[in-house]
């Protein structure tokens, strides 16, 4: 983790980062969408937490990237968002998200996503 400035988004992924590892999942945290890809390269996670307004390639264009590897396509990706309308989770599901939970969303809903597995998370 780094910190290059104190911008909220940037210090929310690290706490999330910080929560997860702490519960001893394997994290690596990206904040764009070109950082998230190099941070998986060579790694293949069971899950992946995208922000749907990420600069660069936004969460939507990753997570299309990522479903089009062999490599990344069943795992779980999850959208905690601040776009929570029908419309926002109809477009998070077409994307390819298994899971978009709007926040801000609370931990339980998060750390229960990768036990729910792909099919079960979508909501």
């Amino acid at each position: 983790m780094r910190h290059t400035d104190h911008e909220p988004c940037t210090l929310a992924a690290d706490s999330l980062a910080l929560l997860l590892s702490s519960s001893g999942a394997g994290v690596r945290v990206g904040y764009g969408g070109e950082e998230a890809l190099a941070a998986i390269a060579g790694w293949a996670p069971d899950a992946a937490i995208i922000d749907l307004g990420m600069a660069g390639i936004d969460g939507c264009q990753l997570a299309g990237m990522l479903r089009a590897d062999l490599r990344y396509r069943g795992m779980l990706l999850v959208a905690p968002t601040g776009w929570g309308q029908r419309a926002d989770r109809e477009r998070s599901r077409a994307c390819g998200f298994d899971a978009h939970l709007t926040k801000p969303a609370e931990i339980a809903a998060l750390t229960a996503c990768p036990a729910a597995g792909a099919p079960a998370a979508r909501s």
